[in-house]
């Protein structure tokens, strides 16, 4: 008796996915999801936009990749609803951007795996920075960041905790993260304007090196900051800091600050 392998992994419903368009309908487009092998799930026309569709192949031609968020999952029949109209721009650059590191990450092994001349290990090698890591580039950007010590009882040989660490410090760039505050400094009287200057200044001391702090005069009574590092979590520490110092500066000048985020 001929026993059809069935697929063993299915995606969650609410998942947000990329596939590939295999054939479009009038009443709706199946897609093959590249990270589920096996599994074609469907985009009913009434989940292809939010307007009327005209012409459903506006929005979608066969090979055409698409950004899809996951409706229901039929577990027993392997049935996969899916929705395009669902998805935001932030959610498709989000797994645009993944796709991308994923495919560096993969060239990048594949770039050690030559200088070892060792092909035969790239597959074991991301499967094992996946399963240890939030993907394979998030694992060379740790080792960027940290050394190759994040590998230990990995149990990756030491040629290619060597290979990696190599790789990571001459190919991967950390990415920096940016926000931008505007502080509303008044004072008032004759030393208004030194208790303003006396806030800055004591703002800029609360910067430390890891940051970029740029201050900008933006016109009475506003001050813009623009500050650069590695994560969100050392900014707003930073931030946290800058407030309370101005507020406590401008408060005892009888001034007001009032600091806020730009979105």
């Amino acid at each position: 008796m001929h026993n059809e392998k069935k697929p063993t992994k299915l995606p969650e419903s609410g998942e947000i996915v990329m596939g590939v368009a295999s054939k479009v309908f009038p009443y709706g487009v199946f897609v093959k999801l590249n990270d589920f092998p096996g599994i074609e799930g469907m985009i009913h026309v009434s989940e292809i936009s939010a307007k009327w569709v005209k012409n459903i192949r506006e929005y979608a031609k066969e090979g055409q990749t698409l950004i899809v968020k996951v409706l229901r999952v039929d577990k027993h029949k392997g049935h996969v609803d899916l929705s395009l109209k669902s998805v935001n721009a932030s959610q498709r650059k989000l797994i645009v951007d993944a796709r991308k590191q994923d495919q560096k990450a993969q060239k990048l092994v594949e770039l050690a795996a030559e200088d070892l001349k060792d092909k035969d290990a790239v597959k074991e090698i991301l499967k094992q920075l996946d399963d240890n890591f939030d993907g394979a580039y998030d694992a060379l950007l740790q080792i960027k960041k940290d050394g190759i010590k994040v590998l230990k009882d990995m149990g990756i040989s030491e040629k290619w905790v060597k290979a990696l660490g190599k790789i990571s410090e001459e190919h991967v760039t950390i990415p920096k993260v940016s926000i931008k505050v505007i502080m509303e400094l008044k004072a008032n009287g004759p030393d208004g304007i030194d208790a303003i200057k006396n806030a800055l200044a004591k703002a800029k001391e609360q910067v430390p090196e890891e940051i970029e702090a740029v201050f900008k005069y933006v016109g009475a009574p506003k001050y813009k900051i623009e500050m650069t590092a590695l994560d969100y979590k050392t900014l707003e520490k930073c931030l946290d800091k800058i407030t309370k110092t101005v507020t406590k500066e401008m408060t005892g000048n009888n001034g007001t600050a009032v600091v806020e985020k730009q979105k």
